[in-house]
């Protein structure tokens, strides 16, 4: 989600890891979040540009999308295009955790839309 928010124009830092963090006792997202500008929000209050904090195979949150509005995500699967894709109850069982960032702005969802449909476009 780091790419889509500097379409937004907000700037958050690329934390060192290796590869399988998750399964090496760390717990990247949920040790960030708060220091970098984020809090907790509950399911029924999401709105779009907050990010979704996923659990895939462990019950380590691993993964990150954020909430498009209208029953969408927005995420990044290794060797992937980013990709859209409907928050379905598979996607809402995998929730850990909904978090907004303090510098978001509603309009700032601008930029990452206009990038999907640049990429839509060009496909």
């Amino acid at each position: 989600f780091r790419d889509a928010y500097h379409l937004a124009g907000i700037e958050l830092p690329d934390f060192h890891r290796e590869e399988d963090w998750w399964d090496k006792g760390e717990n990247l997202y949920l040790d960030n979040l708060e220091a970098n500008g984020f809090y907790q929000v509950r399911a029924d209050k999401a709105q779009p540009g907050d990010v979704l904090i996923c659990c895939f195979g462990t019950s380590t949150a691993n993964h990150a999308a954020i909430y498009c509005g209208n029953g969408e995500l927005l995420h990044h699967v290794p060797e992937q295009l980013s990709k859209r894709e409907r928050y379905t109850d598979k996607w809402q069982r995998r929730t850990h955790s909904i978090w907004r960032c303090r510098a978001w702005q509603p309009s700032a969802f601008t930029g990452i839309c206009n990038d999907l449909e640049s990429a839509l476009i060009s496909a």
